[in-house]
């Protein structure tokens, strides 16, 4: 998730309040948390600890959030501080939103495809591939057989 973190920041949305010696930055820290991060010397935010589902991060001025509550702290903080927020721009949940759409509907085609394994390859043949080998079938048959198997001599790739 580094990349949208790194793609977050990329183009601030900074909401300028009064001159103010502190900016809290927001960036995506993983597809369900983003976090709040301000100069390690400066002082706590006001009621940062106080938000719905906050944690401390390791470093004294790092605030993890769940994802689903920025839209509710950036509007209390907005409230609440004289603080810069460097927000994260809208288009990144956009993406954040298709990537978590794509790998809903990945994990789903996944848990398909072993199904449908189970039903077409015999169990027996099934029982026998190693965890690679099974691996191996299992992206051949999600790739729609299109998939070239690049696996060392001897590890038996015609098995299957």
């Amino acid at each position: 998730m580094g990349a949208l973190a790194a793609v977050s920041s990329g183009f601030d949305q900074t909401t300028r309040r009064t001159p103010s010696a502190l900016t809290i930055t927001f960036s995506i820290q993983d597809y369900n948390e983003f976090i709040a991060t301000y100069p390690a010397n400066s002082p706590c935010p006001p009621k940062l600890s106080g938000y719905p589902g906050a944690k401390c991060g390791k470093e004294r001025n790092i605030w993890n959030f769940p994802l689903v509550n920025y839209s509710l702290i950036i509007n209390q903080l907005k409230q609440d501080t004289t603080a810069a927020l460097n927000e994260i721009p809208a288009w990144v949940f956009t993406v954040v939103e298709k990537i978590n759409e794509i790998a809903k509907n990945f994990k789903n085609k996944e848990i398909s495809i072993d199904r449908l394994m189970r039903r077409r390859i015999p169990r027996q043949l099934l029982d026998t591939l190693m965890k690679f080998q099974y691996n191996g079938v299992r992206q051949a048959v999600l790739m729609n057989g299109r998939l070239l198997l690049g696996d060392e001599m001897g590890l038996g790739k015609t098995s299957f």
